[in-house]
């Protein structure tokens, strides 16, 4: 029996509050993708903020290098789920494998040192997307905290970031909103037809 080559992997990832185990944005966005998918050559995952992003990155770059050829990797985070994406996105820049597309929905700085967590509250820093992500659209929130203290490129010549779309609700429904789902199926479609 021959197998068929993966060659799309769509990582969603919900955000701090947020389980597998009931339902909201991130789910539902999962839900629908993997709906569309219908492909055996596509992965659709779910993810919670705080996977073990090494492992998930080895995984897909195992399955690459036992196929003999390229994934295609594309992601969709919410909240902390965003700053889960960036783990992801340098854990595969290090095995040599680059993101397609990154959509997020009000991205929010997490500190990797547990003291520091509470700067999720304020506007200190941007969330910096690695090098190795080749596109990034992105929405925001000004109604009330966690709110995003923006993106930005680490390398602005690899890495096309769009002007963000401003999201008319609270932090807690951002994953709900219907631009936010509508940019993930449009990063994805735009996988699935390259």
């Amino acid at each position: 029996m021959s197998l068929a080559s993966i060659t799309r992997w769509h990582v969603v990832i919900s955000g701090f509050t947020q389980t597998e185990s009931r339902w909201h944005g991130m789910v539902k966005l999962w839900r629908e993708m993997h709906a569309r998918s219908t492909a055996a050559e596509d992965v659709v995952s779910l993810r919670t903020w705080n996977s073990n992003w090494r492992a998930l990155a080895e995984h897909i770059f195992l399955v690459q290098q036992e196929q003999g050829t390229r994934i295609k990797v594309a992601c969709y985070g919410y909240s902390w789920g965003c700053s889960g994406l960036v783990k992801l996105a340098r854990e595969l820049n290090k095995r040599g494998i680059p993101v397609e597309s990154m959509v997020l929905s009000d991205p929010i700085y997490l500190s990797p040192l547990l003291p520091f967590r509470w700067l999720a509250m304020t506007n200190w820093r941007p969330v910096v997307i690695p090098a190795n992500v080749r596109m990034v659209r992105w929405f925001f929130q000004r109604q009330n905290l966690p709110q995003s203290p923006g993106i930005i490129a680490s390398d602005k010549n690899r890495t096309m970031i769009f002007e963000p779309t401003e999201l008319d609700r609270q932090h807690e429904y951002c994953d709900d909103s219907n631009q936010f789902h509508d940019a993930c199926h449009a990063a994805a479609e735009a996988l699935w037809s390259a």
